[in-house]
């Protein structure tokens, strides 16, 4: 894990700066169907970088921009090691254990079964910001009932094959990443990752969009 705040601010004033350059269009040209940038978040779901990041500055970021602005991917896994194992299923040790590689597999179960991406972004939200956040197997239910989810689906979803099926998706997604993820969070923007000069900007120009 690398802690990056100089790196995870400059990502939610380049979001703020996207935006606002497509407000300041003339009339006529904002007629015109324009591609929304496109976020990826990869995270996993004890790391504290990952919180910090998701709390303070991608979750305030989409509240103020809107979903209609933007498109967010996010996707749990992180650091993870994986091994063969019997029959050649893959065995996952999250890097900071157990309770870790439950919650990113429960996580990406919410996310695919939720048609709500506001609502699947309210429930990463929802576990991070608990006292106890890192007590995954509480929170991932107690954020689930909280939001209205049908957490017996989830439950069943992450111990069955449409949990492993996710997570193995999720690793291969994270290991084709270009250049490799180096820690995390791993932020990604239109298919690259981004890098900011953060002196000819400031953070008032986004908090005042």
């Amino acid at each position: 894990m690398k802690s990056s705040t100089f790196f995870v601010v400059l990502v939610a004033i380049h979001l703020g700066l996207l935006a606002l350059s497509v407000s300041s269009l003339p009339a006529a040209s904002k007629q015109q169907p324009k591609a929304k940038p496109k976020v990826e978040l990869y995270y996993e779901t004890l790391c504290p970088y990952s919180k910090n990041f998701y709390l303070e500055q991608l979750e305030p970021t989409f509240k103020k921009l809107t979903l209609d602005v933007v498109d967010v991917e996010v996707v749990p896994f992180g650091n993870v090691k994986v091994a063969e194992g019997p029959d050649g299923i893959p065995l996952f040790t999250c890097q900071h254990g157990a309770a870790e590689c439950y919650g990113n597999r429960v996580q990406a179960c919410v996310i695919a079964l939720t048609s709500n991406l506001a609502t699947s972004l309210d429930y990463v939200r929802c576990v991070f910001a608990q006292t106890n956040w890192k007590d995954t197997y509480t929170n991932s239910e107690l954020c689930a009932n909280q939001l209205g989810l049908n957490w017996a689906q989830i439950k069943t979803c992450h111990a069955g094959q449409q949990g492993l099926d996710l997570i193995i998706a999720n690793w291969k997604r994270t290991d084709a990443l270009v250049p490799k993820k180096a820690y995390v969070p791993w932020i990604v923007i239109n298919g690259k990752l981004e890098s900011f000069n953060f002196k000819f900007y400031s953070k008032t120009l986004f908090f005042t969009y």
